[in-house]
């Protein structure tokens, strides 16, 4: 009984981790910001 508990558990958190990722790629910015650097002396 403990182990079916667990497994429902495991499959739970990989389920979410799914529709987490899903998430993720649907977003335009894919929760990556993309900045220009440009270094003091350059200006």
């Amino acid at each position: 009984m403990l182990a079916d508990m667990m497994q429902q558990v495991t499959d739970q958190i990989a389920a979410d981790k799914h529709l987490a990722g899903k998430k993720a790629v649907a977003n335009p910015h894919r929760g990556l910001r993309f900045n220009k650097i440009v270094p003091p002396s350059a200006g």
